[in-house]
């Protein structure tokens, strides 16, 4: 894996389509804080543990939504393809209960590996790390077949991939110096770069 040459064709989609990486995120941004604010101007509410019940759902709801509407909406960027994000987002709504139960059994397949202890955790996490991009592209894929298939798909790239993340060790400390204003490239380069990775794969699996 040429992880250079994915970092290079990455900071060029990433820098020429910035803004329109970072439009989701500002709406959900905008959308959380809707939320909290809905919440203060309600907290006087004698029915407010309800409330925030359901606000905290609605927000759990959308924000499983536009993870793997996001994940397909940059994958399809860096393959010169523009999406409508909302339209993405409803065209995953009818596969919500498919998409909680695939993070509720991720989640629980890294937690128990985590109990044994950081290391066996983190290696977990790269078995699974693709699942989420398989199940974004093709959401008629069932859970069962996602999870085979991501596995499959990181098979033999996990130290690789492992390393590909360290090299933007540089970017997230320069992220903090700058206090975060830096964040504005890092963010599109990084999510950018990790779209290419995955599709690297995918045609290196294919042949």
């Amino acid at each position: 894996m040429d992880r250079l040459e994915i970092k290079r064709n990455a900071k060029e989609i990433a820098f020429q389509n910035k803004m329109f990486i970072w439009k989701p995120i500002l709406m959900l941004m905008i959308f959380a804080l809707g939320l909290e604010i809905l919440e203060d101007i309600l907290s006087i509410s004698p029915f407010m543990d309800v409330i925030v019940i359901l606000l905290s759902l609605l927000y759990v709801v959308v924000t499983v939504l536009f993870s793997v509407a996001y994940l397909n909406y940059v994958v399809s960027l860096t393959n010169g393809v523009k999406k409508d994000f909302i339209q993405l987002m409803k065209d995953f709504q009818t596969h919500l209960l498919e998409l909680f139960l695939l993070m509720l059994i991720v989640g629980v397949i890294i937690f128990l590996w985590s109990l044994l202890l950081i290391i066996p955790g983190i290696i977990a996490s790269y078995i699974y790390y693709m699942v989420f991009y398989v199940k974004a592209m093709d959401k008629s894929k069932t859970n069962s077949v996602v999870i085979k298939e991501a596995k499959e798909l990181i098979k033999g790239y996990k130290m690789d991939f492992f390393i590909f993340h360290l090299s933007f060790i540089p970017w997230i400390i320069l992220s903090m110096v700058s206090l975060g204003i830096a964040l504005i490239w890092f963010v599109p380069y990084y999510t950018v770069a990790e779209a290419l990775y995955y599709q690297k794969l995918v045609e290196i699996k294919s042949n």
